[in-house]
């Protein structure tokens, strides 16, 4: 017999999780929705440069994953300094990670969109790699944000990320309409310009996590202490979160090769643009699954640092038969 008062503390956790992560990924179709107003060509920009995004954000969740159990278990045995710890090493890793995918990628857009678009449109090709750019150089402010997010969220707080997350939408809304359409002052800049808005509305809020977590009034709290890497700590983060990182690396690249092998056919780069919308489509179908998994990863890392394994070993069972009811019900009308 199902335990009724962790079905509804599933419920309680996942419900929030599942509205910021399909939020989230609204972010993207928001930008896609607001360029296409400019054309097909800049659908395709777009979509050739989200490809490449979502590869950044998967890469960083092996940072986010490692953060997310660490401090769940932090959470569970009530070690309010260990969190605190945590949380430094967490962002800190993050900032290094992001720093080096920044300039890497930075580098690298014009190759990665080349291979992507066998079509040839320099137009598109040339519009992705000004968005990817940007989106590169805003890789620290976006992805400390993101780690801010789970932080809270594997802490049991999963109430305020949604919370910033409309925020967020509001602000990306706002940002881009200025700066893909031009507004007063500032000039249109296109495709680029939904880069820049997603840029300054992640920034805002990754400030505001930082002013969170050092005021004390959230669950997650920054105590006093330094920003000296803890070498060991980071290495616990990585070793954790990493072979899921790896997974989903792998599994976003097969996006990269299905894209080049779309624009090599006769439709070429109208195809990329068809293919950009697909996968908004199936990011939103995916998000109800990645929510559960968030609460899952809370609750299970809550039990161990209590040591309580067989309650973690239950509720991961429990997580598992409720992730492919949730997922069923998402799909089948997809």
């Amino acid at each position: 017999m199902v335990d009724k008062s962790l079905l509804k503390q599933i419920t309680f956790l996942s419900f929030p999780v599942l509205l910021s992560n399909l939020l989230q990924t609204m972010v993207t179709v928001i930008d896609t929705i607001m360029v296409g107003r400019l054309g097909p060509i800049e659908i395709a920009a777009i979509g050739l440069g989200n490809t490449v995004r979502i590869l950044l954000f998967v890469t960083v969740m092996s940072v986010a994953g490692g953060a997310i159990s660490l401090i769940a278990q932090a959470k569970g045995s009530r070690d309010h300094a260990r969190m605190s710890v945590v949380t430094r090493q967490s962002l800190l890793s993050g900032f290094i990670i992001s720093l080096l995918l920044g300039v890497l990628g930075f580098f690298l857009a014009e190759p990665l969109v080349r291979f992507m678009e066998s079509g040839g449109s320099e137009e598109a090709i040339g519009l992705a790699v000004e968005y990817l750019k940007v989106i590169f150089i805003s890789s620290p402010f976006l992805l400390l944000n993101f780690i801010q997010s789970r932080l809270m969220q594997g802490a049991g707080d999963t109430f305020t990320p949604l919370l910033m997350t409309i925020v967020l939408i509001v602000l990306n809304v706002c940002f881009n309409y200025a700066f893909i359409f031009g507004w007063w002052v500032i000039p249109a800049f296109g495709v680029t310009g939904a880069a820049i808005g997603t840029f300054l509305a992640r920034g805002i809020l990754m400030v505001f996590g930082f002013w969170l977590f050092y005021s004390g009034r959230n669950v997650v709290k920054i105590l006093e202490g330094n920003w000296t890497p803890d070498w060991q700590m980071i290495k616990d983060i990585l070793n954790i979160g990493i072979p899921s990182g790896v997974q989903g690396f792998f599994r976003h690249v097969g996006n990269v090769v299905v894209l080049k092998l779309v624009t090599a056919t006769s439709i070429g780069t109208l195809g990329a643009a068809a293919f950009a919308i697909g996968i908004q489509i199936e990011s939103l179908v995916m998000q109800p699954v990645l929510g559960i998994n968030v609460a899952g990863t809370s609750l299970i890392g809550q039990a161990i640092g209590k040591w309580q394994t067989k309650l973690a070993f239950y509720k991961g069972n429990i997580l598992i038969v409720f992730g492919v009811i949730v997922m069923v019900i998402f799909v089948v009308p997809v």
